[in-house]
């Protein structure tokens, strides 16, 4: 009786497992250290920076804003706040809020950034598994079952896989979870202040580092994991143990948000400002669901494709969700052997609901959280919650390699055999439907797809799915098949260890390799290298003209899919990529809602192009001789003529022309007279007007309180700007008579206007621009980006930040006499 009693957590004192004592945790670290710098050495040239780690967001947008940030601080002294590259001008907090703060990202303006973003991701995958460790040991839990766990949820596909995404804010998020929970479950172990404000000191970290959807998932999933223990303490009558857990981790909640104001309150003052933060229904929100079948993924490396061959019902993957299939059947044998455990059913809990949140519109489920959950209608992306089910999916592995230490106590070897035997089985008969029903999976597959194709997708698309289904058939026939051997030989040491002819120790000396070996058949497909970012981000025959050209200008790069040379080479552009471009912006180029660049207007109302400082627009070389193609292409080929008939070309690189624009107007301009418009919407109608003529009037959507002028002065004045940086620029004006100084950049509310060091109003401007009015005579005109949402998180979280550690410093000491004293 008293056997059965006896703790899972105490190990016999003889356990191989245990034996290394205190220097276990510095071991384990080394091997982690080891093992990523195997794993990111591999490719050759990326530890040393001579190559550069490829992301696809990396390449597209994140090394450009990153190099043109830190450049930007070491030669001002601050922070680029406004970036004027990108979608005519947007706030870079919009483009990039996360990380924007934190401390280390700073690194980068010390050492090359490509090579700083290579050791950020090892960084914070050992960070990651560290976390894991700590976890584990805390829920009282083997050292080697931390050790493990912490192996499995490094190098397991779903995070590691990122990488090639360039989704660092994703794994920064996935490697603070555990790392939260671990600091969250020992303060609900200890219930005291000092431990629930070292959480709240960790979350704040956390949220300046990782990625704001889903860092915002793993709140509330910690949440829960506080209301799971609540519930627990009025089961068993603790009422003041309760209020007590209330109250600090309330205390913690409210040390998380001072911290975190500065970085959170820009981007709160920005909604409605920006393309994202708004609620655009269920569909919307359920975009970039998992689709179930991809639940095999979690058994079979690369199932639904990914990466060239992807054929699920999303665009495109470029991630991972095999973990291998070690961590699932040892999450099936904690799930056996520590059912009675109370926090396994939590995250068992977990791992379900997380699951059916990441299926998103493909169950009803997601409309509870999408309809009760604040905040949750505003994303987009449920799949994202799968980072969550894989969290704590490895987890339950954990429990159930600490099972392994006790076998011979605690196993049922007949329940654990019909478990990993149904596992075996469902491999099993995944090989014989792949391998004998081939034709006819191919054919169905393909009969799907033209149906879809008739509601859902293109011609093209339907067709590239089913040639990704062909191709990557093999590969999932032997996915299936590795995945069923590996299962098999699970089984087997399971058997042998639980009639004793195994130790423990010996298995972990089996696994771990089996582990690693078909996890790295994935990982490897992720991690790739690219040419440094000189030869990579090399100006070709197009910027190198741009760059020429110093005047103040606007590119509209119709044809030019190279978005990050513009920002890396300071040209500015009307088109770019980024999370949020700003909502007006958007619209007056029609592009609606979307964060894309989708220039309707721009196309079907080129006159547009001048009020935006169009100079030069990139467009492809068309064909003179026509007869080869449809009817279709040779309609869209003869409106692209007539379209670029209107500029003028004035350099040819391969098949792109670049066109100059005579009609452009200036970046500052001074307009004698103004309208208002009863709304936005009849003011960006009055604009899209081609009779509207921006250099007489200036279409305003508030009454200015001023007269109309009585007679009008040709011309009104003139405007030249000087010192143009970033955050700032200055216009000289000389206005011939009362009017509006009008600047071609985007409205937003945390630009400032100065005439001659007195703060004026800015006005909307047909309706994306700005507009200040001028009495007649010469003035100075200074633009300055002075967010109030900025300075009042700065008020808040820098205070705070010195209290908060003043407290801990206190109570730290005090415990310490305290301990003290009760040993003497």
């Amino acid at each position: 009786m008293t056997k059965s009693k006896k703790s899972h957590s105490s190990a016999p004192k003889s356990n191989s497992f245990e034996k290394w004592g205190k220097f276990f945790p510095y071991i384990i670290l080394a091997i982690y250290l080891i093992l990523l710098f195997i794993y990111f050495g591999s490719e050759n040239g990326l530890l040393s920076g001579k190559k550069m780690l490829y992301g696809s967001d990396w390449v597209a947008g994140g090394y450009a804003r990153e190099k043109v940030l830190m450049d930007y601080l070491k030669d001002t002294g601050e922070l680029r706040m406004w970036e004027p590259t990108l979608f005519g001008g947007n706030t870079a907090l919009s483009l990039a809020p996360a990380k924007y703060y934190y401390p280390i990202r700073f690194i980068g303006a010390l050492v090359p950034v490509h090579t700083w973003q290579v050791y950020q991701f090892i960084i914070h995958l050992l960070l990651a598994g560290i976390g894991m460790y700590l976890l584990l040991r805390e829920l009282k839990l083997s050292k080697w079952a931390g050790f493990i766990a912490g192996i499995m949820y490094m190098f397991g596909g779903t995070l590691i896989s990122t990488a090639y995404g360039g989704h660092l804010g994703r794994t920064i998020s996935g490697a603070f979870l555990p790392i939260l929970f671990f600091f969250l479950l020992r303060a609900i172990h200890r219930r005291k202040l000092l431990d629930f404000l070292l959480f709240g000191l960790i979350g704040a970290v956390a949220v300046h580092a990782s990625h704001t959807q889903l860092m915002y998932y793993i709140d509330i999933v910690l949440g829960l994991f506080l209301l799971f223990y609540l519930v627990i303490d009025l089961v068993q009558k603790n009422i003041k143990k309760g209020l007590k857990l209330v109250l600090y981790f309330a205390l913690s909640v409210i040390a998380i948000g001072l911290l975190s104001a500065i970085i959170m309150l820009p981007p709160i003052g920005n909604l409605g400002v920006g393309s994202r933060g708004q609620e655009r229904g269920y569909d919307y929100a359920t975009s970039w669901s998992m689709p179930p079948v991809e639940t095999f993924d979690l058994f079979v490396n690369d199932f639904s494709g990914g990466l060239t061959s992807y054929w699920g019902d999303n665009y495109f993957k470029l991630h991972s969700e095999y973990m291998g299939i070690i961590p699932i059947l040892l999450a099936i044998l904690g799930c056996v052997l520590y059912w009675r455990k109370k926090e396994l059913k939590f995250f068992l809990g977990m791992t379900i609901v997380m699951m059916l949140c990441a299926f998103g519109k493909y169950t009803p489920f997601y409309h509870i959280p999408f309809s009760f959950v604040p905040m949750i209608n505003k994303f987009r992306g449920p799949q994202m919650f799968f980072f969550l089910a894989n969290f704590s999916i490895i987890l339950l592995a954990g429990f159930g390699f600490d099972a392994l230490q006790n076998i011979k106590e605690k196993i049922n070897l007949k329940k654990i055999l019909v478990a990993l035997g149904v596992v075996c089985a469902a491999l099993l008969l995944m090989i014989i439907v792949l391998g004998a029903g081939k034709t006819s999976l191919i054919k169905s597959f393909n009969q799907k797809l033209q149906q879809k194709s008739q509601t859902e997708l293109s011609t093209d698309a339907a067709r590239q799915k089913a040639a990704n289904f062909a191709n990557n058939f093999p590969d999932m026939q032997k996915g299936s098949v590795r995945s069923f051997f590996i299962a098999l030989v699970f089984s087997i040491l399971l058997f042998l260890l639980a009639k004793g002819n195994l130790k423990p120790f010996h298995v972990v000396l089996i696994f771990l390799p089996l582990f690693l070996f078909d996890t790295w058949t994935v990982d490897r497909k992720y991690l790739k290298a690219a040419a440094p970012p000189e030869r990579y981000f090399a100006a070709d025959q197009i910027m190198q003209f741009f760059k020429r050209d110093n005047s103040h200008y606007r590119v509209f790069p119709l044809h030019y899919q190279n978005n990050s040379a513009f920002n890396l080479h300071g040209v500015q552009s009307l088109g770019g990529y980024g999370p949020n471009p700003l909502a007006r912006y958007q619209e007056f180029i029609g592009a609606g809602q979307t964060v894309m660049f989708n220039p309707r207007n721009l196309l079907s109302y080129p006159h547009m192009l001048n009020l935006l400082n169009t100079k030069y627009i990139v467009g492809q070389a068309l064909p003179d001789d026509l007869s080869g193609y449809d009817s279709n292409t040779q309609s869209q080929i003869m409106a692209f003529k007539q379209y670029f008939g209107q500029f003028q070309p004035v350099q040819r690189s391969g098949q792109l022309i670049i066109y100059s624009n005579p009609q452009m107007l200036s970046r500052a301009f001074v307009v004698p007279d103004f309208e208002v418009a009863g709304s936005p919407e009849a003011a960006l109608e009055r604009v899209m007007d081609p009779a509207f003529n921006p250099l007489n009037t200036v279409v305003l959507e508030e009454d200015p309180k001023i007269q109309h002028p009585a007679e009008i002065t040709t011309p009104a004045g003139y405007a030249e700007i000087e010192n143009y940086e970033a955050n700032h620029f200055n216009v000289k004006v000389n206005m011939k008579m009362p009017g509006f100084l009008v600047m071609s950049e985007n409205y937003h509310p945390d630009w400032k206007a100065y005439v001659n060091g007195q703060q004026k109003d800015i006005l909307i401007a047909d309706y994306a621009l700005r507009a200040v009015y001028l009495e007649k005579g010469d003035h100075l005109v200074e633009f300055k980006y002075q967010s109030d949402y900025l300075r009042l998180g700065k008020l808040i979280t820098i205070p705070s930040l010195v209290i908060l550690l003043g407290v801990i410093a206190f109570l730290g000491v005090r415990n310490k006499r305290n301990r003290s004293f009760k040993m003497d």
